[in-house]
């Protein structure tokens, strides 16, 4: 089991080098996915509210847009008037945001202002410790990984993605 974790680490971790140091013109920005079928790690943690939010569960029942973030990153302060868009574009029912607070730097009642000075719609998860984060090798925020309902990554960017469709037809 051990060795499993251990080697679905490393996976991550070279998927995170190929996208590193991969160079992307403009029009590619986007371009979908298309290394070796990569399985999301599960977790559970915390909302803000101090209820349990399963990855999995999740993801089983519409695709998830894991965000990673922190208050006081310049960047990620424009992304939630962007996921706010994609969540009117495709809605609820059909699309679930995850905006996961990398826990460093920020506690959980700087978290919460922010969120309800912001207005977010979406689940917010702070990731105390930062084991998540760690184990998804997160190198940057903020970053944005799409998850289908199988439960593979289709997206992994520092950018928000504009259109999910190409992301999420099965095929």
């Amino acid at each position: 089991m051990k060795a499993k974790k251990l080697l679905t680490l490393l996976f991550v971790v070279f998927l995170t080098v190929v996208f590193a140091c991969s160079c992307s013109s403009e029009s590619e920005k986007e371009k979908k996915f298309e290394h070796p079928k990569v399985k999301a790690l599960d977790f559970t943690l915390p909302d803000v509210d101090g209820n349990n939010v399963n990855l999995k569960e999740k993801y089983t029942k519409k695709p998830v847009l894991l965000y990673f973030w922190a208050t006081w990153c310049p960047h990620c302060r424009k992304a939630p008037a962007k996921l706010k868009e994609l969540l009117s574009e495709y809605g609820s029912d059909k699309l679930m945001i995850l905006g996961v607070n990398v826990g460093s730097g920020d506690s959980l009642e700087r978290v919460k202002r922010y969120r309800d000075k912001n207005k977010i719609p979406y689940t917010i998860l702070y990731d105390k410790g930062s084991k998540v984060t760690r184990s998804y090798n997160v190198r940057g925020i903020p970053l944005f990984i799409l998850i289908d309902t199988d439960g593979y990554i289709v997206y992994f960017s520092h950018e928000v993605p504009k259109k999910l469709d190409r992301f999420l037809k099965k095929g």
